[in-house]
């Protein structure tokens, strides 16, 4: 746990970064993969630099805590994804120059039978459920899906907060200021967007108990944000697979809208009852969901199990199946389909290409050619999820597989995946991921994405890049430490601020002796402006923020 206050040390500015020399090895990750107890009570932070005056609010942190049920590294975990949830809130006021941080465990019936028993009692994304006496006694229970909801977070504009994981069990209400668990905010009610008396035929439960942990704000179509309407999609893979497109109302994610139910798609006509591709993220505009089917697909013993004997942890990659890609309207559920293709030049027949992504840094219909576009950080396939199995992590020689921004086309008639990178692979270190815009840009037309990219060899994002997907050039964020590790970036814009960069990005940081940072950088200049210091062990590496504002208004 953090250590006793220490006495804040701050100065005017902070001195321009050194050019660092690439490492000729990959480093440890110091205390980012250790087990760690939280700091429910919170505590004063060191601030090195100066915050910006304006900045005033809370960047709140979701991640795992502890792979090990009760933190004492016994029954440990095997990968990144199934950590034990700990939110995280660092509180800056740039006025005052003050920092505060606090940190609590979620209280998810997967953390509270792993505290009262020392074990898994259901499979999570890698590690399967410590015993068959385990798993059956969660299904008796109803609980045959983790909730531990370690991945995201998402504020909502009246303040609530939700957590979330994959499953639809696995989304938890929290308090924003003290991080406490309020219950759960899973699915209860549903109904159906081209006839609420149908409502039975599209229960919560016929939805499936699979969803993506990044449900999405519709953005208005003249740039604002409809503050009630966000969108998510399900997967059910019995009594036949299939998606489910649906629309919650703001905070009151127990009553779900659907929009269009999609079957899953392939090439040929064989199509396998059970088999559906995992979807952890789509894009989304003002009209429109933009869903990515790629080849990864679930391992049914892998899912149901937690056996690992998955080609890929939980999946398998199939790339007969194709990469498809659906566009789904939100006004009457009508759904296009097409298989990924790669742009070709002087009229030669275009391949076929697969993708597999994580996530997606924004979406927008172009307003000269009609398409619909969606920019993802995508890899050739899915080793990645290999590579973040905590030995893999923690081996000297494994490297992180490449990914880099790319931008999909979707017109009348085909799907097409450019033929160049939106980024400089020279500064990303050929890795994009956690790729991020300014929220006000989201669903239009835009110009920046901010992500972590890689100084290689490493098995974790290490660098905060800038990229201009018009120019098409990427920068390195310049911070005065090099780090081991670092978070998704945040951009919190100045008030009033009139430019697409002019503000803040926020970012963590791990060092190799153990400390986590959380660094704030000038968007425009790129320089680091000041860093908030949490000692020693520092808090474990961890996935979604979000940005809980001062004042309300600012959200």
């Amino acid at each position: 746990p953090p250590g006793p206050p220490r006495l804040a040390t701050r100065c005017r500015s902070v001195a321009p970064p050194s050019a660092a020399a690439p490492p000729s090895e990959k480093r440890p990750l110091g205390t980012a993969l250790a087990d760690a107890t939280d700091c429910p009570e919170g505590r004063a932070l060191d601030i090195i630099g100066t915050l910006p005056h304006w900045l005033r609010g809370a960047l709140i942190r979701n991640g795992p805590g502890r792979w090990s049920p009760r933190g004492d590294g016994q029954r440990r975990a095997t990968h990144l994804f199934d950590g034990y949830a700990m939110l995280c809130r660092f509180e800056v006021d740039g006025t005052a120059q003050r920092a505060h941080f606090r940190s609590r465990y979620l209280r998810s019936d997967a953390h509270g039978y792993a505290e009262r028993t020392g074990r898994r009692e259901a499979g999570e994304f890698g590690s399967p459920a410590t015993s068959a006496w385990d798993l059956a006694s969660g299904v008796l229970r109803g609980r045959a899906t983790t909730d531990n909801a370690c991945v995201s977070v998402t504020r909502f504009r009246d303040g609530r907060c939700v957590a979330s994981t994959e499953t639809a069990r696995g989304a938890w209400a929290f308090d924003a200021k003290t991080l406490e668990t309020l219950g759960r905010a899973g699915p209860t009610t549903t109904t159906s967007i081209a006839d609420e008396s149908a409502a039975p035929r599209h229960t919560a439960a016929r939805m499936g108990p699979l969803q993506t942990a990044h449900a999405e704000r519709v953005p208005c179509a003249d740039g604002t944000t409809d503050d009630e309407a966000y969108v998510n999609v399900a997967t059910t893979l019995f009594p036949r697979a299939a998606y489910s497109v649906f629309r919650t109302q703001g905070a009151d994610v127990a009553r779900r809208e659907l929009v269009a139910r999609i079957e899953p798609s392939r090439v040929g006509s064989l199509k396998p009852r059970f088999e559906a591709s995992w979807i952890h993220a789509f894009g989304v505009t003002a009209e429109a969901v933009i869903l990515i089917e790629t080849p990864a697909v679930y391992n049914l013993g892998a899912l149901a199990l937690g056996t690992g004997r998955a080609d890929h942890v939980s999946f398998d990659w199939k790339p007969d199946r194709g990469t498809w890609v659906h566009v789904v309207s939100l006004a009457d559920g009508a759904v296009t389909t097409h298989q990924l293709v790669v742009a070709s030049a002087g009229g030669l027949p275009k391949e076929t290409k697969n993708v597999f992504f994580f996530h997606c840094a924004n979406a927008f219909r172009d307003a000269e050619t009609g398409d619909v576009c969606v920019d993802v950080a995508a890899f050739e396939d899915c080793r990645i999820v290999d590579t973040l199995k905590l030995e893999n992590m923690e081996d000297a020689g494994v490297d992180i597989p490449e990914s880099r921004l790319v931008r999909i086309r979707v017109s009348a008639d085909a799907a097409t995946l450019e033929d160049a990178p939106l980024d400089a692979g020279a500064a990303s270190g050929r890795f994009a991921e956690f790729a991020k815009c300014n929220d006000a840009v989201r669903g239009r037309d835009y110009r920046f994405v901010y992500a972590c990219g890689a100084r290689r060899p490493t098995s974790a994002a290490n660098v905060v890049t800038k990229t201009d997907v018009r120019a098409r050039t990427t920068h390195k964020l310049q911070s005065e430490l090099d780090y081991v590790a670092v978070g998704e970036p945040l951009f919190v814009a100045k008030p009033r601020a009139v430019a697409e960069d002019d503000g803040a990005v926020l970012s963590l940081g791990h060092t190799a002796d153990g400390e986590t940072h959380l660094v704030v950088y000038d968007a425009q200049s790129r320089r680091e402006q000041a860093r908030v210091v949490v000692p020693r062990p520092g808090i474990p590496y961890g996935f979604h923020v979000a940005w809980d504002p001062d004042d309300d208004d600012a959200a």
